[in-house]
This record gives structure tokens, C-alpha cells and sequence, in this order.
């Protein structure tokens, strides 16, 4: 009995130590190598998600810079001022203002712009200045009023 009991030890002891070596081989060999592949799949996945929102974002603002591309003038400053003079002074022509005058001051250097001050002058009544405003505004270039002075003629309705 005391053989078959030593056998039976043996046996067990044996069981336990296929089942320690499996157990260490299913962990090595399956469920480690899996565990990573899926923490790589996380990581990986989580790349992808921001890599879609980052070409998203890329894409609406190449939109929004072609738009502005479009409003804005050439980068060649000359001719940007010159073109835009134009323009200004076929503005003020059109609402007919009188004694006009248009200067150019000289241009500031933005962020990846340039601004290009101008000045416009003339006499006209308030709805003259009301159509070169509406106009003004009304035009799809990159610009903006920014100081606007009236002086009222005395014993007339002109500005």
C-alpha cells in the first residue's frame, strides 16, 4: 500500500507540475502574446482616431485658406496696393463723393500677412456714405473700416 500511496504521490505531483508547465506555456505563448497584440491594436487604434481627426481638421482649414486665398490680394505688395487703390477709387467714383481723395500709407507686416492702410476723403451726403459703405462691405476682399470721421458742412446736407 505504502508503494501504491509513494505511486499515486507521484502521480499527483507529476499533474501538478504538467499543469504549472502548461499553465506557464499557456501564458507565455497565448495569453501574454495576446494581451499585447490587443494593447498594440488599442494604442494603434487610438493613432488612427487622432491621425483622422488631425486630417480633418487639416482639410477644413486648406478649405478655409483657399477661401481667404480667393478675398485676398496678391503678396506682391506693389501690386496689391495698387490694385486695391483701384478699386477704391472706382468705389468712391461710382457714389460719386466729391473733392476725393485716396492715400496710401505705408503697409504693416502681420502673421503671414501684410495690411495695407488707406485713406479715403471726400464730401457727399449720408446717402452717399451709405452706398460706399454698403459697397465696401458688400465686396469679398479681406478689409475693414477702421476710423470713420464725419464733419457736417454748416447750411448744407453734406458730410
Amino acid at each position: 500500500m505504502n508503494d501504491r500511496r509513494k505511486l499515486l504521490l507521484l502521480a499527483a505531483l507529476v499533474a501538478m507540475a504538467v499543469f504549472a508547465v502548461g499553465d506557464r506555456l499557456w501564458s507565455g505563448f497565448y495569453e501574454q502574446p495576446l494581451a499585447d497584440a490587443e494593447a498594440a491594436q488599442a494604442r494603434l487604434t487610438k493613432k488612427l482616431t487622432e491621425a483622422k481627426r488631425d486630417l480633418k481638421q487639416l482639410r477644413k482649414r486648406s478649405l478655409q485658406l483657399e477661401k481667404l486665398r480667393k478675398i485676398s490680394l496678391p503678396s506682391d505688395i506693389t501690386v496689391a496696393r495698387t490694385l486695391y487703390q483701384g478699386w477704391l477709387t472706382d468705389l468712391v467714383e461710382q457714389v460719386q463723393l466729391a473733392s476725393r481723395q485716396i492715400d496710401s500709407n505705408p503697409p504693416r507686416a502681420g502673421s503671414g500677412y501684410s495690411v495695407l492702410p488707406f485713406s479715403v476723403r471726400g464730401t457727399g451726403t449720408l446717402e452717399q456714405l451709405t452706398a460706399l459703405l454698403f459697397e465696401f462691405y458688400r465686396s469679398p476682399h479681406l478689409h475693414q473700416v477702421r476710423t470713420l470721421t464725419l464733419t457736417p458742412m454748416s447750411g448744407s446736407r453734406q458730410l
